[in-house]
C-alpha cells in the first residue's frame, strides 16, 4: 500500500505478484499432502486471465520462470519450446494466438519472424519478441511488419501482457 500511495504503481503490481507466487508454492505442497489430486490456484490475480494460447519460444531460464508464469495467469495457457526449428516442425501454429520469442536465442531472428508471417495460418498470430538488443542489431527495423511488439530485456511480464492485450484487442 506504501508504494502505491507513493504513485509506484508499477512495483507495487510487481510485489504484489510476487507474493501471490509465494502463496501458491505454500499452498501446493499442502494440497498433495491432504490427497487433492489437482488443487487450483487459490491466490491467482485479481484478474481473470483470458483464453489465449501462447508458445514461449526460448530457454526458459530460472530467472525469467516466475514472469512467465505470471503471463500465464493473466493471459491463458503457455507451452515453451527451446528451439525454432523443433517448434516449426512439432508445433500448430494456427492453434496459437501469440509467440513469444527470445531473439537472443534464435539462430536466425529475421528468417523466423519471416517464416512466422508467411504462413497462411498466422495472419493474425501476434509475435513479441524480446532482447537484451534493439532490432536494428537484428537487421530487422520497427515497422511493425514482422513483429506486434519487441521488450528489452530485462524481463518485465507486464509490458509484455500489455503488448498482447492490445495486439489482440483484449482488455
Amino acid at each position: 500500500q506504501l508504494l502505491r500511495n507513493n504513485d509506484q504503481l508499477e512495483e507495487a503490481d510487481r510485489l504484489f505478484e510476487s507474493i501471490l507466487l509465494q502463496l501458491n508454492a505454500i499452498d501446493r505442497p499442502r494440497s498433495l499432502e491432504s490427497g487433492v489430486a489437482e488443487t487450483a490456484d487459490l491466490y491467482q490475480s485479481y484478474a481473470m486471465p483470458h483464453d489465449v494460447q501462447i508458445l514461449f519460444v526460448g530457454h526458459a531460464q530460472a530467472a525469467i520462470e516466475d514472469d512467465l508464469r505470471m503471463v500465464e495467469n493473466r493471459l491463458g495457457k503457455l507451452q515453451c519450446i527451446e528451439n525454432a526449428d523443433l517448434a516449426f516442425r512439432t508445433i500448430d501454429f494456427s492453434e496459437l494466438d501469440c509467440v513469444i520469442l527470445d531473439a537472443d536465442q534464435c539462430s536466425n531472428i529475421g528468417v523466423v519472424l519471416r517464416s512466422l508471417r508467411s504462413m497462411e495460418s498466422n495472419k493474425s498470430l501476434c509475435v513479441i519478441c524480446v532482447s537484451k538488443f534493439t532490432p536494428s542489431l537484428f537487421g530487422l527495423s520497427l515497422d511493425g511488419s514482422l513483429f506486434d511488439g519487441w521488450i528489452l530485456q530485462p524481463w518485465d511480464f507486464s509490458a509484455i501482457v500489455s503488448h498482447v492485450q492490445f495486439a489482440l484487442g483484449l482488455n
